[in-house]
């Protein structure tokens, strides 16, 4: 059963930017971006930047925040059984799966569950690894992340001759939530991770940071704020977000809207401590002229 609760219209929570929206291409297909909280902001960010006529719909599983830290066996359970009853109301064309974690477990799984496409995320090893001009590359993500087999396969294909410097971090995730929450990061909490980083042997080496949870490129203005020099930050955004681009142009063309869409529907499965600003929060983020109205998902 699905409990579908839409905030916006009981607590007028519904926030409108009067900016004009450009739809200059001929894509129209119903995208679904999901993740276990706010990190797949950044890549429905550039999803919607690509592909501005597209209808986008965001979902979090933050009643099951975050995703770190449960089994494997737990999450895919939980993601099959909360994309499931997802898919079946929102009915999109595709669905983006923005969070390292659940890509690596359950992306297979859910290939063969659904006939819709499905587009994972990985950590952007193999494009940093070209940017890297010492040789020497970091990477930031979470400690699950960090541990992964295929991040290890990932370096091990990409980046062999590279001295790749790792550090997970639970801490970047807490702030990158709290942050869309109206609690900004502090500076010096944020060095403090980068420092986990940097001060490793070899550290001193790095040029080329690789942000590897969907999370932190929410904090990349922070982080380079605070970094004590210059440095290259690569994420999987875009090439996710190409990739979507790729199946718009498989897909059957959807017929143009009569009206641009008036709105972005964010659904999410647990609470938030704080509502009246969220709208605009997340607008921000996906530097959106439309509104987004919050929908609470109850998933049983």
């Amino acid at each position: 059963m699905v409990l579908i609760e839409f905030w916006a219209a009981r607590y007028r929570l519904i926030s409108v930017l009067i900016v004009g929206t450009d739809l200059n291409n001929n894509f129209y297909q119903h995208i679904l971006v999901f993740d276990s909280g706010f990190g797949g902001l950044s890549v429905a960010r550039e999803i919607h930047q690509l592909y501005p006529s597209c209808r986008i719909s965001y979902l979090a599983d933050n009643a099951f925040f975050p995703y770190g830290l449960k089994s494997d066996a737990a999450l895919t359970a939980r993601i099959l059984c909360v994309l499931r009853q997802a898919i079946d109301l929102i009915k999109p064309d595709i669905v983006v799966v923005a969070c390292n974690t659940a890509s690596t477990i359950v992306l297979a799984e859910l290939r063969q569950a659904f006939i819709l496409p499905f587009v994972g995320v990985v950590p952007a090893i193999k494009p940093a690894a070209a940017l890297t001009q010492t040789r020497t590359l970091g990477i930031l993500a979470t400690p699950a992340t960090i541990n992964r087999a295929y991040t290890d396969q990932l370096i091990a294909d990409f980046a062999q001759d590279i001295r790749v410097i790792r550090h997970g971090s639970r801490q970047l995730v807490l702030m990158a939530e709290a942050q869309l929450l109206g609690q900004p990061a502090e500076p010096a909490a944020l060095l403090q991770e980068l420092n986990g980083l940097l001060l490793q042997p070899g550290g001193a080496a790095i040029d080329t940071i690789v942000l590897a949870c969907t999370h932190f490129p929410l904090l990349k203005q922070e982080l380079m704020a605070v970094c004590p020099r210059p440095m290259v930050w690569v994420d999987s955004g875009l090439a996710v977000a190409k990739r979507v681009g790729g199946w718009l142009q498989q897909l059957a063309v959807n017929p143009k809207p009569l009206q641009p869409y008036a709105t972005i529907q964010f659904y999410h499965t647990g609470e938030f401590s704080e509502y009246r600003h969220l709208p605009q929060a997340i607008a921000l983020q996906l530097d959106s002229s439309q509104a987004v109205e919050l929908c609470y998902f109850g998933v049983e």
